[in-house]
């Protein structure tokens, strides 16, 4: 097994993360003292309560303060705040270049930000080393659109690698894989054979595979039914659905699926032009949606 993955796994730890960009300035905003960015103009939200079966009050495992990432004159994050409690599923969503993906890549340290604070685990990532940015990477889970399989290993090994990468030994890597396999719904000849010859939806289920395997406490999805054919968003949904009603892992979900959001999250946040719109239970937030925004997806949910 080791020979499949020789400079597999150096090739993806190089140049995941650019150093570049120095953090400047702070990030002043309306709302700061309630924990929600607000844009100007936008009303004011007070946080929801908790659904039936939500974590409630717990600590949280994320919490991320003014948040900004500029790109030129343009920001993509324009002093975000956001919380996550162990085991709770919120869903992000906005229009597109509202700064959804931008977030979770600065929360996984793949991007700089210019301000603000993501605390995981009671540790600042923005302030920490390079290094260390690795070991909080184990403890996150990141579901891309696009897959990101290695296309030369079978679903299984690709499954396996983070945690040969760790330095688990082979078997017990083989073994935790099929396992993660078995959880989206795919073992037997389905986890030998190659990404190109897997359908869409089985490809993200082996992402979702390799994500779960290492036993994360909060996963990332980054609009993991974007790059599907209409037909398999479904199956990958399902999947989705299921491990959020685990309840081990928390998941922050960047999602456009409206009725999944509905029926999966505890909490939906809303983004728009780098910052938090309105956020609170779905129910609330689709039943008297008090932004713009809002009541735009509100409208989609109804079609």
């Amino acid at each position: 097994m080791r020979s499949a993955w020789t400079g597999v796994w150096t090739g993806i730890r190089v140049g995941t993360r650019t150093e570049a960009g120095a953090r400047t300035g702070t990030s002043t905003r309306t709302g700061a003292a309630t924990g929600t960015a607000t844009r100007p103009g936008a009303e004011p939200q007070t946080a929801a309560a908790p659904r039936a079966g939500a974590p409630g009050q717990a600590e949280p495992i994320l919490d991320v303060k003014g948040l900004a990432k500029r790109y030129g004159k343009t920001f993509a994050l324009a002093g975000v705040d956001l919380e996550v409690a162990p085991g709770e599923t919120v869903v992000i969503t906005g229009p597109s270049g509202c700064g959804k993906s931008t977030l979770l890549r600065c929360i996984v340290g793949l991007v700089q930000p210019d301000a603000g604070r993501i605390m995981f685990e009671g540790r600042d990532v923005v302030a920490l080393p390079y290094r260390e940015i690795l070991g909080i990477r184990r403890k996150i889970g990141f579901v891309f659109q696009r897959f990101n399989l290695i296309a030369r290993l079978s679903a299984l090994d690709n499954v396996a690698l983070p945690l040969v990468g760790a330095g688990v030994p082979p078997e017990e890597a083989r073994e935790r894989a099929q396992r993660a396999l078995a959880r989206v719904g795919l073992s037997g000849a389905v986890a030998r054979r190659r990404p190109g010859e897997l359908s869409g939806g089985e490809a993200q289920r082996v992402g979702i595979a390799r994500a779960l395997v290492t036993q994360p406490v909060l996963m990332l999805w980054d609009e993991p039914t974007a790059s599907l054919d209409p037909i398999l968003v479904g199956e990958v949904l399902d999947v989705m659905e299921d491990v959020a009603k685990a309840g081990d892992t928390a998941m922050l979900i960047v999602t456009h699926e409206m009725k999944f959001a509905a029926r999966a999250a505890d909490r939906l946040v809303l983004l728009e032009r780098g910052a938090v719109a309105e956020e609170g239970r779905p129910e609330d937030v689709f039943a008297n949606p008090r932004s713009g925004v809002g009541r735009k997806y509100r409208r989609l949910l109804q079609q």
